[in-house]
């Protein structure tokens, strides 16, 4: 009956682990899917029980998201009718609505921040072991490990393990096993070679160690384990695996760069980022004044004269594809202004603002606010560099952490 009841009482937190899991292991859409079930069926329970609709008012931070969801399904429609990937910028765009809306209704009521940590750490072990296992078999076969051998091997890096770094800092038991699997997972996310991980796991050590320096009796420690951070990266600088980093970081800004010849080939296949942003530019500049204002819509797309190869499974056997269509930007910023103009960005920009005066708005912890300040410092990045909100990545932070230190504080404020 013990055990009947501890599974009663944290079911929720099986629930966490499930849903991570299958987000890690099956694929982005899988663990969409489990969110809107979930957000579904706990709805539904709730208009049953309470013959009502349960509206939190936490849920009107969405209203900005949903109208830019909206002005992008009607101009798609009324100007992109024929295409077909309507319904997937929808996908895309809709995921952070799922998660907040999920994060809001289920998890922050019932799972206490040790539990998240602990889910962060345990699914993070468990990728980083595999992670491991598949450099083994790799060694094994007789290939020779290089920078893109591992990248592949890795997936380019899974951003639980760099989160789960920081896991013993807010786990308050078991520090003889939470240090070790944090260590671990710091060795895995350093493996992974992701740039713009990498610069997440720089940015949350940073914010934690000037926590530390600032607010705690540990000055003398945090500033002799800077020392030796320093020293380590400086005696690292004379190895390979230490330029590979450096050249890798280096020719990210040039990726991102705009401004280049575009007329050079080589420029677009080097800094192909750099290009999409160029194009997008042209045609905000070239459109009519209601196109900048609203933009062109979901499933509208820039046609490139220089193609690009994308991969695709025909018949059963993965190949690649050439596409001059461009639907889907890596730049955040600039593809919501190609799809819903003006309007649209700032639109998204108010509900990123919203979200995250809602989180600071409740948190008393100092921890938990500098860990909030590296995650924001890092969303506003990939959303630049990559996708960001609209990257599935970036789901993971908004449902496992800035969303939840809204409810958790709140509840925390209540209690007191």
């Amino acid at each position: 009956m013990k055990l009947i009841n501890y599974i009663k009482n944290n079911y929720n937190f099986y629930i966490l682990i499930g849903l991570t899991l299958a987000f890690h292991f099956v694929s982005a859409e899988a663990f969409l899917i489990g969110v809107l079930t979930l957000f579904l069926f706990y709805l539904f329970l709730d208009m049953i029980i309470n013959k009502h609709i349960p509206l939190n008012k936490k849920y009107f931070i969405t209203i900005p998201l949903l109208i830019y969801l909206c002005i992008g399904l009607i101009l798609g429609i009324f100007y992109n009718y024929e295409n077909h990937n309507i319904l997937r910028d929808i996908f895309y765009h809709t995921n952070t609505l799922a998660v907040i809306l999920l994060a809001l209704s289920i998890f922050t009521d019932k799972i206490t921040k040790e539990q998240v940590f602990w889910t962060i750490l345990i699914v993070g072990t468990i990728m980083g072991i595999i992670i491991l296992l598949k450099i083994k078999d790799f060694i094994e076969e007789g290939n020779e490990l290089k920078y893109s051998s591992l990248r592949k091997l890795s997936s380019a890096g899974y951003i639980i393990n760099f989160i789960a770094v920081i896991s013993f800092l807010f786990i308050k038991k078991y520090k003889y096993i939470t240090i070790p699997l944090s260590i671990f997972n710091l060795f895995v996310a350093i493996l992974s070679f992701s740039r713009i991980l990498l610069i997440l796991l720089i940015l949350i050590i940073f914010f934690m160690m000037l926590y530390y320096l600032i607010f705690t009796k540990y000055k003398i420690l945090i500033l002799s384990i800077a020392f030796i951070i320093v020293m380590s990266l400086y005696f690292a600088s004379t190895t390979d695996l230490y330029q590979d980093y450096v050249l890798r970081f280096s020719k990210a800004l040039n990726e991102i760069n705009p401004n280049q010849d575009w007329t050079i080939s080589k420029n677009i296949n080097n800094a192909w980022r750099g290009y999409e942003i160029w194009m997008i530019c042209n045609d905000f500049n070239n459109s009519d004044i209601l196109t900048k204002i609203f933009g062109h819509g979901f499933g509208s797309f820039i046609y490139s004269d220089y193609p690009i190869y994308v991969s695709t499974v025909i018949d059963g056997k993965q190949v690649a594809e050439k596409i001059n269509e461009i639907a889907i930007f890596h730049n955040g910023y600039f593809g919501s202004l190609f799809k819903c103009g003006i309007v649209g960005i700032s639109l998204y920009i108010y509900f990123i603002i919203s979200l995250y005066f809602c989180s600071f708005k409740y948190i008393k912890d100092k921890k938990d606010l500098f860990l909030n300040i590296a995650l924001i410092t890092y969303v506003l990045i990939a959303t630049y560099v990559v996708m960001g909100l609209f990257h599935k990545e970036v789901w993971f932070i908004l449902v496992f952490l800035i969303i939840y230190l809204i409810k958790y504080n709140m509840n925390k404020k209540e209690s007191n």
